[in-house]
């Protein structure tokens, strides 16, 4: 969705955060692949500031950072700049849940390295949000401005309010991802146990002894062969087939 450029108040006030939520809730979660969601969470925030900034989404699990999507190379570079350095506003905000403003030329002490690498690309200042997530990981949203003047106090609270539901719509998009992966191991395993099932009928038959044996069989010529024992089975069960 698109927002109007004349709509009255700061960027990221009451409309702009409605039309966000709503193109977050027309993503199909059951349908949508993890990094196809985490690029439209991007361009919604550069949505929701009315594209006054290119947009990142920092996501720290492990300790190690990396960018889920972002809306712009120039949003990327940065935020690897931040990775290769350890230092910069979107790992502070995303590992002490603070909102990092930024006004590069007011800044190079705090980061340095980043802050001079902003400055040769034509960026003024930047913002960084955390996103509430549960877990063992950690996110941020990241602005980078190259319009002149610092995002005003409106539109930071447009982007803090909005964080809570990104971060949600980043719980519940991994949550169907889990479960659809889930889903598949369980079918991939209901095949595999088929297939073996059919492999120790042929030896039984073959061998003339119990299912116990037949199976004993398998795994020693699995662990031999060092091939695994779905594959041996099926395998076996052509073989058998063959006229």
């Amino acid at each position: 969705m698109t927002l109007d450029p004349t709509t009255p108040g700061p960027p990221g006030d009451d409309g702009d955060l409605a039309v966000a939520l709503a193109a977050l809730a027309d993503v199909e979660l059951g349908r949508t692949p993890v990094g196809a969601g985490v690029r439209v969470l991007a361009a919604t925030v550069r949505e929701l500031v009315r594209r006054e900034a290119e947009v990142s989404v920092t996501i720290v699990q492990d300790g190690r950072p990396r960018t889920a999507a972002f809306t712009d190379d120039l949003a990327v570079d940065l935020d690897e700049r931040q990775y290769s350095s350890g230092a910069g506003p979107c790992l502070e905000a995303a590992r002490t849940g603070r909102t990092i403003p930024l006004v590069l030329e007011q800044s190079e002490e705090r980061y340095p390295e980043f802050v001079r690498a902003a400055l040769r690309r034509g960026l003024t200042h930047t913002l960084s949000v955390p996103v509430p997530v549960q877990g063992d990981w950690t996110a941020a949203l990241n602005l980078y401005g190259t319009t002149g003047d610092p995002f005003s106090a409106g539109t930071r609270l447009g982007v803090e309010r909005f964080a809570p539901y990104a971060g949600t719509f980043l719980a519940n998009l991994q949550r169907h991802h889990d479960a659809l992966e889930q889903a598949a191991g369980l079918q991939e395993a209901m095949r595999s146990r088929a297939t073996i099932e059919q492999a120790k009928g042929v030896l039984m038959a073959q061998q003339r002894c119990s299912a116990d044996a037949a199976f004993a069989l398998l795994v020693r010529a699995s662990q031999r062969d060092n091939v695994k024992l779905r594959d041996l089975a099926a395998a076996l069960v052509e073989r058998a087939a063959r006229p």
